[in-house]
């Protein structure tokens, strides 16, 4: 069942730029059976509302799950590469939260602190 919208989710062309970004399971293992989307949904809610990892909704994946995700995407220092992808109104890519001042509500390193 598919659930409503947040304000924090990808648009469907932000997902075909991150998910080219994602690398593919390792082969030889079980099959990737996480909807790696809600996972990408679930790690930008957790820094656009600034909630623990224990506050992250149950409509998203489990937290274990993404918290996993995020830590391994920000080893491999994929998770710059995923919140620079922020479609304006211009169809053009810009940092994801960008105000005014140049500040963005993704800048936080660990939504746990």
């Amino acid at each position: 069942m598919a659930r409503a919208p947040l304000p924090s989710d990808l648009t469907d062309s932000e997902w075909k730029a991150v998910a080219e970004l994602i690398p593919p399971p390792a082969s030889g293992g079980r099959r990737r059976e996480t909807d790696m989307r809600e996972v990408v949904n679930a790690i930008r809610y957790l820094l656009a509302t600034g909630c623990g990892w224990r506050g992250l909704p149950p409509l998203f994946p489990n937290r274990s799950t993404v918290r996993h995700y995020y830590d391994q995407w920000r080893q491999t220092e994929i998770w710059p590469h995923m919140t620079s992808v922020r479609e304006a109104e211009d169809g053009q890519a810009t940092p994801p939260g960008r105000k005014q001042d140049g500040r963005s509500r993704y800048e936080a390193d660990d939504p746990s602190s």
